[in-house]
């Protein structure tokens, strides 16, 4: 809904979102033009229940200076790759993940391929 919400019509959708079939998204289109309020206080519910839940994670594991334990963990040979993320790019440009590159440990004899 959040793509429909920001002005994408059905066939940018299925373009986004290729595993989507056409008529599928049209029906959850008017679904969701038929139930808006009933849509929306689900989205709402849903929102809540998962900032509650990254409260609780980021409380049981707080996010601050996780990058210097990580780094720390792997090694020394983590220097050349400080800040830098692999992102995967969706068809309109938009991102759609950021993993973080691996570090290679000082003990593997694993090669990587290019």
């Amino acid at each position: 809904m959040h793509a429909f919400q920001r002005g994408s019509t059905a066939e940018e959708i299925v373009y986004q979102f290729p595993a989507l079939a056409l008529a599928d998204v049209y029906d959850v289109i008017s679904y969701y033009l038929n139930h808006q309020a009933d849509v929306e206080g689900y989205i709402a519910e849903q929102e809540a229940e998962r900032d509650e839940v990254r409260r609780e994670i980021e409380a049981r594991h707080p996010p601050d200076g996780i990058r210097e334990r990580l780094l720390a963990r792997n090694g020394p040979n983590c220097d050349n790759v400080k800040g830098t993320l692999r992102s995967s790019w969706g068809p309109h440009g938009d991102r759609m993940a950021a993993t973080p590159r691996s570090c290679p440990r000082p003990h593997s004899t694993k090669t990587r391929m290019k």
